[in-house]
């Protein structure tokens, strides 16, 4: 790792981050330490300055990308940009995930969707290339903010209000255990929003109910649209009538984000991202993402140090990576 190793067994020293990528002035809440051993003021500096220049560095990868001639490795930067908050430019990637919301990857063009939520771009959205329900809901999303409040809702956001014959009641502890993995699956792509989308997508198929605080039982799925569309800072549609729903099933994305690397231990994840071929350095940086909740010093300098890989989807994965350890470690 070169002179980052001088990083190591040290306190983890994150300033302004926000202010170092674009997105804000710096604030005295923007302080953040993390622990993981003794250390001097003078390291805490060296510290500080390092990650903050490692932030800058990792965001000039991912806008980089963005103006790149490889157009599907651009609409990567466009989504970790948009999801990151950082400064780049807007029409560009307005115009890249426009094109890839209508993807024959579910995973992308489900992401392309979400991140036009709340664009006027969204308006121009044509109709998906797979029929992956997940697609269709992140598309119908992105396309609600800018129309109506109609009667009816669109099919993709459809929940059947009454409890079926065969519903399958679900306890609290059970749907926030399954929420909490599809959390971590989604870690690297989003913070939320997609796990709370694959979720709602399970809960419809699956004919999921819950009791309510009043004692009634209802379909858990009505709830976890409201909560979806409060997320992204849409009103909640009207309440359907039943029969307005059609077949539903749940998205297979839930179970293609699962990464067998992620049961490794973190320290020989850490040695694949700093030794390993291109596409095992890609893996084993999204699995750190799922893997490590609180980013020290060993997980920064790996990231860090791919950012200098010579093949461009190491960089962007080791930018993106680096940044969201940086939210994290705040």
């Amino acid at each position: 790792m070169g002179p980052r190793a001088a990083l190591l067994g040290v306190t983890l020293f994150a300033l302004g981050g926000a202010a170092a990528l674009g997105c804000g002035p710096a604030r005295p809440a923007d302080r953040t330490v993390v622990e993981v051993g003794p250390a001097t003021p003078a390291a805490r500096t060296l510290i500080t300055t390092r990650i903050l220049a490692d932030e800058q560095r990792a965001a000039g990868v991912l806008r980089a990308a963005l103006a790149g001639a490889d157009r599907r490795l651009a609409a990567e930067a466009a989504l970790h940009l948009r999801r990151l908050g950082i400064e780049h430019d807007t029409d560009r990637s307005r115009a890249l995930l426009v094109a890839t919301a209508a993807d024959d990857d579910p995973l992308r063009a489900a992401l392309a969707c979400r991140f036009l939520i709340g664009d006027p771009a969204a308006r121009k959205l044509r109709e998906p290339a797979t029929d992956d329900p997940l697609v269709d809901l992140f598309c119908g999303l992105a396309r609600a903010a800018h129309a109506p409040r109609a009667d009816r809702v669109p099919a993709s956001l459809a929940v059947d209000p009454t409890v079926a014959a065969d519903a399958r009641d679900r306890s609290p502890g059970e749907l926030a255990d399954r929420l909490a993995e599809l959390t971590v699956l989604a870690s690297p792509y989003d913070a939320r929003a997609l796990a709370l989308g694959l979720l709602f997508l399970e809960a419809r198929a699956g004919r999921w109910v819950e009791t309510t605080a009043d004692g009634r039982r209802a379909p858990v799925a009505l709830r976890l649209r409201a909560e979806l569309f409060a997320l992204v800072g849409l009103e909640s549609p009207p309440a359907e009538r039943a029969g307005d729903v059609g077949p539903c099933w749940p998205s297979p994305v839930g179970e293609l984000l699962a990464l067998p690397l992620a049961t490794q231990p973190v320290a020989r994840l850490r040695r694949m991202v700093l030794e390993g071929a291109d596409s095992l350095r890609v893996d084993a940086l999204r699995a750190l993402v799922m893997t490590v909740a609180a980013p020290g010093a060993e997980d920064f300098g790996a990231a860090a140090a791919a950012l200098d890989a010579a093949g461009a989807a190491v960089r962007v994965e080791a930018a993106r990576t680096f940044l969201v350890f940086s939210l994290r470690a705040r």
